[in-house]
């Protein structure tokens, strides 16, 4: 059977050289071949075609069946500033049945020099008289050490991430998380996951930069996308794909998914890179893969930390204090200065470091959109207003600097002053969580983007407000169909209609704040996609089902985008506010402490110690603090009762810890090689001892 091959000294394809079919996918580097039979699965895509009501009448795939061996491709590898690429065409591909299916297909295969990671495309013409109504990249099981006890599956899901280990047992069912919408598993931060054990792992993201509204599947006992038929076997199977939003546990409480929208007859698209990564380590290293190819791929069109917000920069603590003014009319304004003051002063935070949340709402029930100071006109809101202006100008002269309102962008009541007809979806879906902020809009209307850009952001850009928090800010709860809309009835452009008209509001958000006084943008929960220009990130609140949380794992993937590890929090814990110490963390999260009622006393020391380590780290120009996160890389510690995290620049590295138990000399060793920081001459490893009472705190500065 004639073979065919991409490599290098790290890493190596093997492929069927008749099918172009993937046959091994192999970590010279580990020793480990990670796909669990030669002959098992779907590689590297397979496609559903149909329509929207009967999405799988036919099935095209390359996959290592006898039935598939009539497949047939042509190929040639191409060698460019150092990259090679090998290019496999497909002419009228044949259906699982044996008959031509009407599809072209060109799969390129990308090993750049010296990379541990294939970046694959798949470009597609439907010829068909069906629509594409799926395309999937590889299916069938994986493995990442000899025993599945010794697999931990990584996913930076809204939580900042999650860890599962031995993974196998916790998704015996297909799972789906979406990006950027619901799953059944919820949603993802960003788009890659990874199966590692003690020697490396093999991972694998999508760079989406078109925004498709997409899913990732995982499933310990691989079957085709859409629960259909075999091949199983043993492993863990991941992947994505594209044009198909159907899972079998479709929660109406969080989202109407479902559906197909198909590639048409006719019609051509490529996807964006798939990252398949047989790489050595843990998921670390794949969260380095996935970020260098992010800011290639993206370049120009994400946020910076030298384009972050110099506010949100140096932001320590969030608070808040709500209001609805048809029940408690202006009065509460005048106990807002208080409130932030006695906050301030409890926590030692400097009134310029303090994020400070105006949660002032017109209307109860809210009947959203007629967000403040717009969506009401009048004598009582012209006294509103001016309510609000004479407690912002109290809060600037205790020092504060940032002031935000509170803002949805895609709720379309029909009760609200604003509402917009022309937005409507045809779904009529409520989130039934908090149903009476109303329907769902679709923002890719000219009227809906009208409505912020015209009405809305001069509102907030007119009164004294540095910028807003977006209340469910990546969401996304459908997929709008309606014709009429800018999407039109095209299936890939409807898919990308909700990270495109939100990306459309957060810029328009950032023109209409002057350049003197630039607009600062803290979204809840965390994308890289929809809200990958807000300056704050934040991750949802409470433990995943299964799995346990690791918010490192955001943190780690975007280390230069501050963030907060939970929104809406009630119940703060010690812990909490040492995780967020060192982690680098907002203590408050998104929404902030309640600023009338504060935290509990036994906080107190806690929060005073994370302001003041934050407070000194600063003066002292600490190196990579805190835009260098690195985790725990090169950092060894000598008893799990202390908790560590590196940040790291050019300049030398910066060590936070605290103690869960009190602990008497233990060892702290940073290899610095490890972060990239050796120099000739001088010795990688330091160490260094401490002594520490129970949720005492320090950090050690290396230069």
């Amino acid at each position: 059977m004639p073979s065919l091959s991409i490599g290098n000294n790290r890493v190596k394809l093997t492929l069927d050289g008749r099918t172009g079919f993937i046959r091994d996918i192999f970590s010279k580097e580990t020793g480990i071949h990670h796909k669990c039979c030669a002959d098992d699965g779907i590689w590297p895509f397979g496609m559903r075609l149909g329509d929207r009501y009967s999405p799988d009448i036919l099935r095209v795939e390359i996959n290592g069946s006898d039935k598939c061996s009539s497949q047939r491709m042509t190929h040639k590898t191409i060698t460019r500033k150092g990259a090679k690429t090998l290019r496999m065409r497909y002419k009228n591909m044949l259906a699982t049945g044996g008959t031509p299916s009407g599809i072209d297909l060109t799969v390129e295969i990308t090993l750049k020099r010296g990379a541990d990671y294939f970046l694959i495309t798949a470009d597609v013409t439907n010829g068909s008289e069906y629509g594409i109504t799926n395309l999937y990249s590889g299916w069938g099981g994986l493995v990442a050490a000899e025993s599945a006890k010794d697999e931990h599956l990584a996913v930076p899901d809204w939580s900042l991430g999650t860890i599962w280990d031995n993974p196998r047992k916790d998704f015996q069912q297909r799972e789906t998380f979406g990006y950027p919408i619901f799953g059944s598993q919820g949603c993802m931060v960003s788009g890659w996951m990874d199966l590692y054990g003690p020697e490396g792992g093999i991972g694998i993201g999508y760079l989406n930069k078109q925004g498709l509204t997409m899913f990732f599947n995982i499933h310990s006992e691989p079957a085709i996308p859409n629960r259909l038929a075999p091949p199983k076997s043993e492993g863990l199977a991941f992947n994505w794909q594209l044009f198909n939003l159907i899972h079998g546990k479709a929660n109406e409480t969080l989202a109407t998914v479902g559906g197909t929208y198909p590639l048409e007859p006719g019609q051509r698209f490529k996807t964006d890179p798939w990252i398949l990564a047989p790489h050595a380590g843990d998921w670390h290293r794949m969260a380095d893969i996935y970020r260098s190819e992010y800011e290639q791929h993206f370049k120009g069109d994400y946020l910076t930390w030298e384009d972050t917000h110099e506010t949100a920069k140096k932001i320590d603590l969030t608070a808040y204090y709500s209001m609805t003014i048809d029940k408690d009319g202006t009065k509460k304004f005048k106990d807002i200065p208080p409130a932030f003051d006695a906050i301030i002063k409890r926590s030692g935070v400097e009134p310029g470091n303090l994020l400070t949340g105006v949660l002032a709402l017109w209307h109860s029930p809210l009947n959203w959109p007629d967000h403040f100071p717009r969506g009401m006109t009048g004598p009582k809101a012209e006294a509103a207003i001016a309510a609000y202006e004479a407690m912002a100008g109290q809060l600037r002269a205790m020092g504060v600097e940032a002031i935000t309102l509170f803002t949805h962008l895609f709720y379309n009541h029909r009760d609200a002053n604003d509402y917009t007809p022309a937005a409507e979806t045809g779904h009529d879906h409520e989130n039934v969580i908090w149903y009476e902020i109303g329907n769902n809009a679709c923002m890719d209307t000219d009227e809906w983007q009208s409505l912020w850009a015209d009405h809305y952001i001069p509102g907030y850009a007119s009164v004294d407000c540095d910028g807003v928090m977006l209340d469910q800010g990546p969401t996304q709860y459908l997929v709008c169909t309606r014709g009429e809309h800018r999407h039109g009835n095209d299936g890939p452009a409807m898919l990308g209609s909700h990270t495109a008209a939100t990306l459309e509001i957060v810029h328009a958000f950032r023109k209409g704040y002057p350049k003197k006084r630039p607009v600062l943008l803290w979204t809840e929960c965390a994308s890289d996609l929809p809200t990958r220009w807000c300056d704050i990130w934040s991750g949802w609140d409470g433990e995943p089902e299964t799995g346990r949380r690791a918010m490192e794992i955001v943190r780690y993937t975007f280390p230069y985008r501050p963030m907060s590890y939970t929104a809406f929090k009630e119940k703060w814990t010690v812990e909490d506010v040492m995780t967020c110490t060192v982690n680098s963390l907002l203590v408050g999260g998104y929404y902030g402490f309640d600023a009338a009622v504060r935290w509990p006393r036994a906080l107190d020391e806690p929060i005073r110690q994370y302001v003041r380590i934050r407070q000194e780290l600063r003066q002292q120009n600490a190196p990579g603090f805190p835009q260098g996160f690195k985790d725990t890389i090169g950092l060894t510690v000598s008893t799990p009762n202390l908790v560590a995290k590196v940040y790291a620049n050019e300049s030398g590295a910066t060590i936070i810890y605290y103690a869960k138990k009190n602990i008497r000399n233990a060892k702290v060793a940073l290899d610095l090689a490890a972060l990239g920081l050796a120099k000739k001459n001088k010795r990688s490893k330091r160490t260094f001892r401490v002594s520490l009472k129970t949720n005492e705190a320090g950090y050690k500065i290396i230069r």
